[in-house]
């Protein structure tokens, strides 16, 4: 109990750190694997709280900024087929050299 509760308050201040500078998934995803989550897992969580915090913002100042609706659909398309295809690679890589990955690129990215 106590180590979700912990992983909880951790998770609230990587969505804080997200929502003023970004860079959330920094504090998220080596909390994740410190406490024995699957990198998969891992990977598939940290994706969804980055689409959702981005789909907020952008509804939140969609008044501010003016695109067009091609440019967005076609964004969109290219995202998904991109993502679509690192979860694909992402599932021939052997969980522990993932997780091993996963704690490299991070400071790179």
């Amino acid at each position: 109990m106590t180590d979700y509760i912990i992983l909880s308050l951790i998770m609230f201040v990587a969505g804080f750190v997200d929502c003023l500078a970004g860079g959330g998934g920094i504090i998220r995803l080596p909390a994740f694997l410190s406490f024995g989550v699957p990198p998969e897992f891992v990977l598939g969580t940290n994706k969804l709280t980055s689409v959702m915090g981005a789909a907020v913002s952008a509804w939140q100042f969609r008044p501010n900024i003016k695109i067009s609706r091609k440019l967005i659909l076609q964004l969109s398309i290219i995202a998904f087929i991109f993502a679509a295809a690192g979860a694909l690679l992402s599932r021939l890589v052997p969980p522990e050299n993932l997780k091993f990955l996963i704690l490299i690129i991070i400071p790179i990215s």
